[in-house]
C-alpha cells in the first residue's frame, strides 16, 4: 500500500481547497477519476480528476553527486495527488450544485465521461 495525500484544488484555481490522506494499492495516473465517499453520505461522492502527482523525496547526501561506490539511497517523504473538482454520476447534491454554478459563471468544470445517469440525493 502507498500512503498519499489527495489535494483538491479550488474550482478554477490552483489554490488548494482541502486535502485528505489515503492508503492506496497503486498510484493513480494523470486524468484518472477519483470518487471520495464519506460516512455522512455513503451513496454520494466528491469527485475529482487527477492533474499532477507531486513526489517529495528525502536524501541524506548534501553533495550534488556521490563518489563511485559510496551511493546513499534516498526515499519517499510523501506523495501528493493534486486534483481538480469534477462532476461524476454519484456527486452529492451540494458538490454538484456548487460546481454547476461555477460552470455557469464560466469556470472550467470537468465531468466524468461515463455512460451513466446521475443520481441526486433528493431523487430528482
Amino acid at each position: 500500500m502507498i500512503e498519499v495525500t489527495v489535494v483538491v484544488r479550488e474550482t478554477g484555481r490552483s489554490k488548494p481547497d482541502f486535502s485528505l490522506k489515503f492508503s492506496l494499492p497503486a498510484l493513480p495516473n494523470v486524468g484518472d477519476y477519483i470518487s471520495i465517499f464519506r460516512p455522512d453520505k455513503p451513496l454520494h461522492s466528491e469527485d475529482v480528476v487527477v492533474k499532477k502527482i507531486w513526489w517529495h523525496l528525502n536524501h541524506g547526501e548534501t553533495r550534488p553527486t556521490t563518489p563511485d561506490g559510496d551511493d546513499i539511497l534516498g526515499g519517499v517523504r510523501d506523495i501528493m495527488i493534486e486534483c481538480d473538482q469534477a462532476i461524476g454520476p454519484y456527486s452529492g447534491d451540494k458538490w454538484r450544485d456548487r460546481l454547476e454554478s461555477a460552470a455557469s459563471r464560466g469556470a472550467a468544470v470537468e465531468r466524468f465521461d461515463v455512460a451513466r445517469f446521475s443520481v441526486r440525493e433528493d431523487g430528482a
